[in-house]
């Protein structure tokens, strides 16, 4: 009886240290453990919050952005962290329109399913490209202060104009930038910054070995650069730090694209002033054509710590 008990014990425990937390809430879905909480909202298919458990949420978030969006746009910047398909500049020779982006794949809304430890977001089938974009996230124990975030493209009927169509994926995360620092673990063989669109450059302070500070010397205008790497860092100034890492190789045609950081100036006709000014922390795939999408899935993790 003995032996039984303790066998049930052992077991018990090994189940229970291994629980997260999955539920809906209102239109949430919330990821929870002993750590961290993660909370997704499959309406827009993006996540809107991460944070250790009673800290401070490291994403940017724009509360008002049903009310201020500008209207010529026809775009509403919620923030938060979500996926787009890369590249923006054949957007209008595929969805028809340069901007703003297909309704479907920014806003959505996504279907859901809850999965072991996490959920599923589907997004409708994207015009023009006729594909979705699926995202799993995943707290995979108890004790992690990790979020596993794994993208991937279905492909739904391709026609012969989506058959030519060149497609990848970009991760878009958004993050306050008052009072936060960011850094960039960049490659031995190649540190240096890529200018993108005609942005001013970022700029970058090294801190230690391939470890550079990244920041935007002039705050009122945009700031985008591209670089080699796998690992960005946030920092908030009450020791909250991040890492958005990706995960395997990226094999990309082009050199600085794969990892990219973008800076908004304080003022933006496309978020509330009060909502503060942003960053973009972005990667992205190989641009794969003529529906040859194997390979082209997106692992990333998000890993949070307190700095004492």
């Amino acid at each position: 009886m003995k032996r039984i008990l303790l066998t049930f014990f052992i077991v018990f425990a090994s189940i229970y240290c291994v629980a997260v937390d999955v539920f809906t809430k209102d239109d949430s879905v919330v990821l929870r453990n002993n750590a961290i909480e993660c909370i997704i909202q499959p309406k827009i298919g993006r996540m809107m919050h991460l944070s250790l458990i009673g800290g401070e949420n490291i994403l940017w978030v724009d509360e008002k952005a049903e009310e201020n969006a500008p209207e010529k746009h026809f775009w509403k910047n919620y923030g938060g962290l979500k996926v787009w398909l890369w590249k923006q500049n054949d957007w209008k020779k595929i969805y028809g329109k340069g901007w703003p982006p297909p309704r479907e794949m920014d806003l959505g809304p996504y279907s859901f399913e809850l999965i072991t430890n996490g959920v599923r977001l589907s997004s409708p089938v994207i015009p023009g490209y006729q594909m979705q974009i699926v995202q799993e996230f995943i707290v995979a124990d108890d004790e992690t202060k990790r979020v596993e975030h794994i993208v991937d493209l279905k492909h739904i009927a391709p026609s012969k104009k989506t058959s030519d169509a060149c497609v990848g994926l970009w991760l878009v995360a958004q993050v306050p930038t008052v009072n936060t620092e960011i850094f960039a673990e960049l490659t031995c063989a190649d540190n240096n910054l890529y200018s993108l669109d005609s942005n001013a450059a970022v700029r970058k302070e090294k801190i230690s070995n391939n470890f550079y500070r990244l920041y935007q010397e002039d705050k009122n205008a945009n700031a985008k650069s591209g670089m080699m790497g796998d690992k960005i860092v946030f920092m908030t100034a009450n020791g909250t730090k991040c890492s958005f890492v990706r995960k395997g190789e990226s094999y990309l045609h082009k050199r600085g694209e794969e990892m990219q950081v973008f800076f908004s100036p304080k003022v933006s006709a496309d978020f509330s002033p009060s909502a503060g000014p942003y960053a973009e922390l972005e990667f992205v795939t190989e641009v794969f054509c003529k529906g040859k999408l194997h390979g082209n899935k997106l692992e990333l993790y998000y890993e949070l710590e307190q700095n004492k």
